[in-house]
């Protein structure tokens, strides 16, 4: 009988998995937010409170979802791949703005981080426990 070894995926590849399942959760809801606000009648006059709503969707979906993935390790991961996806985007911002950034921004990333660590504790598996029967 052939016994097969599991290779386990390292905690670098699971922390890229992680920031990339933030950014691109990001990407996507930023793209619906941008799509509903079109349809609106001055669809920069909401640029400031989507761009809120953006951040704090994308970072329960992507807490949630990067607990879930990772089974044993989920919230260190969650945790560990929200604070590089935030220092991601901060350090973007930085770079496009020149080294100025407006408190608004910051304040995004940092409810981002909370929401993106909150959404990762609540995801994380419970342990099933086994009821005995008498």
């Amino acid at each position: 009988m052939k016994k097969y070894k599991k290779k386990e995926i390292g905690l670098t590849v699971l922390l890229l998995i992680g920031a990339g399942i933030s950014i691109a959760s990001v990407a996507a809801v930023a793209f619906i937010l941008a799509v509903v606000s079109s349809f609106t009648g001055d669809p920069t006059a909401l640029t400031g409170a989507f761009s809120l709503l953006t951040l704090v969707m994308a970072g329960a979906v992507s807490g949630f979802i990067t607990s879930r993935v990772n089974k044993d390790g989920g919230v260190p991961v969650g945790i560990l791949s929200a604070v590089i996806s935030t220092s991601l985007m901060l350090l973007i911002g930085l770079i496009i703005k020149g080294g100025l950034l407006p408190l608004g921004a910051i304040l995004n990333l940092l409810v981002f981080l909370a929401v993106s660590i909150i959404f990762s504790l609540v995801g994380k598996k419970r342990e099933k426990h086994r009821r005995r029967s008498y």
